[in-house]
């Protein structure tokens, strides 16, 4: 049963639904933007976000043709130049996606398919043989592998392919093959170490040739590159900006087997413009690779890609690099045929900017919620909780209705009680629960003929004011969502994972879930349609 979560805990917790909520995926298309905002609207966007303050290189495109391409403060210590978008930068783990392409390159090539096993390339090391656990290539593009990072990751210039393989197997699995989504970037490693085996040639030559030179990009290369040396270059800032940050070159850090397939690519931004013509335009990858490459497996992560939609409910794909002095953002819109750059260091957050870009582009609709909850005639505890579990909820259901301007649920526990908790909703944040409950019923769907279980209430008031009846009503501008799974962990820091999609109120000024409610998919499925058709009324 959930418990009352520890606000260190629940700080882990909400950056998780954060990752939900920027990658849920709409189940409709979303109309592209009427208009295009001009360059300046966007530059305006830069500006508030940073006031005035930011470094680096931004591009916004439509159609391939920049709106907005800028750079912003000075190059490096030796050239003192204003930065451009044809300055490189490293772009970390955004050159997961380019790992993904190569891999895609080959099976198209029928020298592999995506759901071979690793030892399929990797039977023997050094006499040995190697235990991959039954884990395939795609469970490691989508990092479902079940491997963890933990103890696997060498100095970034580890010298040797097949140990840095080996060293990747080496800690004990967190998970079964395809259980559960953990970021890991040893499997990226490993990812890089199969192209090569496949290939017979060095990974970087290969990717250079297959993917670089197919898209157009000849600004773009891995650290050891020595040819894009004397092109104009930024400098890796490290740290915050106080005194004691410090500087390096483009090209100084550590290049091998604990980066490869994981990052260490650098590119321009213009340069990513083309990566983005490449993929429209089926230069690099046919359709049904295309096609494979943005298909996500848990969590909304695919090939390489996080595949999910703006606030608006535009479709995106994306991913965001964060390297030793470098931060960035890559996106792509591609039902308004929209792409964005934004090339930075630590100093600034390359994922507020292209939130800010995105709501220029795709201006959300209006969102209005009024949330209330009627804790009369229940059980609270000593922490102002009440946990109601099947016994309570056997005969819990949802009351839902419409006016032309709002949408009203009412969370009922039982048919001779009042409700737990109301909602009166703007249509667009009902739409918005409807699209993010449909994606995770859609892609993480239960097992045929899992039996199905009562849902699960928790209700917890502590940093509010309840009236004599014990009506709550919940401050307007908390986060309302719906999560592909519930995650908490008890006071000894145990993990538990309830797969079922869960809809959440997280008050994030007070480190505080107000309301949890759990449900099977069936269960969500009918909600989803019985707001939807209370919507469209």
């Amino acid at each position: 049963m959930p418990r009352i979560i520890p606000r260190s805990v629940q700080v882990l917790l909400v950056l998780s639904v954060l990752w939900a909520l920027s990658t849920a995926a709409s189940a409709q298309p979303a109309a592209a933007p009427t208009a295009t905002p001009s360059g300046a609207d966007l530059e305006s966007a830069i500006h508030r976000e940073t006031l005035g303050q930011f470094w680096g290189a931004i591009i916004v495109a439509k159609d391939g043709e920049p709106i907005l391409a800028a750079g912003w403060g000075i190059d490096n210590p030796d050239d003192l130049q204003p930065i451009t978008t044809r300055h490189l930068f490293d772009i970390g783990s955004v050159s997961k996606q380019f790992t993904a392409a190569a891999l895609l390159r080959l099976q198209e090539q029928q020298k592999l398919d995506l759901d071979d096993r690793v030892s399929k390339f990797f039977g023997v090391i050094e006499g040995e043989e190697l235990d991959d656990g039954g884990i395939t290539l795609r469970q490691l593009l989508t990092h479902t592998s079940g491997m963890s990072d933990r103890a696997s990751i060498q100095r970034l210039d580890f010298p040797d392919r097949d140990d840095a393989v080996e060293r990747a197997f080496a800690p004990a699995r967190r998970a079964k093959p395809g259980e559960h989504f953990e970021y890991c970037n040893a499997g990226y490693i490993v990812l890089a170490a199969v192209i090569e085996k496949v290939s017979g040639e060095r990974f970087e030559d290969f990717v250079e040739r297959e993917v670089f030179a197919k898209a157009g990009m000849s600004d773009t290369g891995f650290l050891d590159a020595a040819d894009l040396n004397n092109r104009p270059h930024t400098a890796r800032v490290i740290g915050d900006g106080t005194p004691r940050a410090r500087t390096a070159g483009t090209f100084d850090d550590g290049w091998g087997w604990g980066l490869r397939g994981a990052g260490g690519i650098i590119t321009t931004a213009e340069d990513m413009v083309r990566w983005d013509r490449a993929l429209a335009s089926g230069k690099v990858l046919s359709e049904a690779s295309l096609a494979e490459m943005f298909t996500p497996a848990q969590q909304n992560y695919a090939l390489g890609w996080v595949v999910g939609q703006t606030a608006s409910g535009a479709a995106k794909q994306s991913h965001g690099g964060a390297t030793r002095g470098y931060r960035a953002e890559f996106a792509r819109y591609p039902e308004a045929d929209i792409t964005i750059a934004v090339l930075t260091n630590e100093r600034h957050n390359p994922t507020k900017l292209l939130t800010a870009l995105e709501s220029t582009l795709f201006p959300p609709p209006k969102e209005t919620q009024q949330i209330t909850l009627h804790t009369g005639g229940l059980d609270l505890n000593e922490h102002k909780v009440a946990i109601l579990g099947p016994a309570q909820t056997a005969a819990a259901h949802w009351i839902i209705e419409s006016t032309p301007d709002t949408v009203r649920l009412a969370l009922m526990r039982d048919p001779d009680l009042g409700p737990v908790a109301t909602f009166i909703l703007s249509p667009s944040v009902a739409q918005r629960l409807v699209r993010e409950a449909r994606f995770h019923v859609q892609r993480h769907n239960a097992a045929p003929g899992a039996a199905q279980r009562p849902m699960d209430i928790t209700i917890a008031t502590r940093p509010y004011r309840n009236n004599a009846e014990g009506v709550v009503h919940l401050p307007e501008k908390l986060m309302l969502t719906v999560m592909p799974q519930y995650v908490s962990m008890d006071e000894r820091g145990q993990r538990s994972v309830d797969p079922r999609p869960t809809l959440v109120i997280i008050d994030e000024a007070a480190g505080f879930w107000p309301l949890i409610v759990r449900m099977d998919h069936a269960q969500w499925a009918e909600w989803a349609d019985q707001v939807d058709a209370a919507v469209k009324k």
